[in-house]
């Protein structure tokens, strides 16, 4: 049985990764920064951003011009030892369509590394695929508990 500690941590992580959604939506990059550790690692498909500021560019340049929206599903997280999680979270991404319509970009799974900072959780690597393609090297397997 996991102790209050432990939960605490685990919806702190699930906040996280809610509210980079949102603020991925809301355009708000400066949100975004604070949220990823200096070295941070993201990779989709054969694309990969090594460092904040990259990992910031390389997002805001994947936006639609009208916003959209990135819809998750639950959060699965692993904590590990010092500090370190792992979290695992489905995303289904929403944009504008044509006459003022949405439509589904596609699905896809956030496959999450996060490291305990001095003002909580950050993401050190993000590694985001869609279900034809295989798990990326490096990235944390979906526990089976």
């Amino acid at each position: 049985m996991s102790s209050s500690s432990d939960l605490l941590q685990e919806d702190a992580i699930r906040r996280l990764i809610a509210l980079y959604a949102f603020k991925l939506d809301d355009r708000d990059y400066s949100a975004l920064a604070a949220m990823l550790h200096e070295d941070c690692v993201m990779a989709v498909g054969s694309f990969k951003q090594t460092g904040r500021d990259e990992m910031i560019a390389a997002v805001a340049n994947m936006q639609t011009q009208e916003p959209g929206r990135h819809l998750l599903g639950p959060t699965v997280v692993q904590l590990g030892d010092q500090g370190h999680a792992s979290a695992w979270t489905d995303m289904v991404g929403i944009v504008p369509g044509p006459d003022s319509s949405q439509v589904i970009a596609g699905t896809w799974r956030y496959h999450d590394r996060l490291v305990l900072g001095e003002d909580g959780w950050l993401f050190t690597h993000r590694f985001l695929h869609s279900p034809a393609e295989p798990l990326m090297w490096g990235a944390p397997s979906v526990p089976t508990r």
